[in-house]
């Protein structure tokens, strides 16, 4: 519904009708704003229920426990593929004098050792001396 009222106004070249539309958009992102957060209450409501019941002390570790390792830990080698794919062709390379492009087409065995590097940068909380 909101999609289709921004669409609306975007395509729109006269200045009445964006006018009309500028509305119609306002109220369909109040009503999306508004759904959004009913579903957030009922699932914090159950997150807040789950806590006081009998196994809600190990829950909130266990969820304190998976947020510090989503914070620090990228186990994901496609978080790093995303990440490489994102950065621009054509640069010039840094002091390790590999170029973008080599990450870029280099395979699935490069982005697994990257993963791995970087999850004991992590890990260690140390960044390499000649990255300095």
């Amino acid at each position: 519904m909101k999609k289709g009222a921004y669409t609306k106004l975007v395509e729109r070249k006269n200045e009445d009708e964006k006018r009309a539309n500028w509305k119609e958009y306002k109220i369909a992102r109040k009503k999306a704003k508004l759904v959004v957060t009913v579903a957030k209450t009922v699932v914090f409501e159950s997150l807040y229920t789950g806590l006081e019941e009998k196994e809600g002390e190990k829950r909130l570790f266990r969820l304190a426990k998976d947020r510090e390792r989503k914070g620090h830990d990228l186990d994901q080698v496609e978080e790093v593929r995303d990440a490489v794919h994102r950065m621009r062709r054509g640069r010039t390379t840094g002091p390790d004098e590999i170029s973008v492009d080599f990450w870029k087409f280099s395979g699935e065995a490069s982005l697994r050792w990257l993963t791995y590097l970087f999850n004991n940068i992590f890990r260690s909380a140390k960044i390499p001396e000649a990255w300095r």
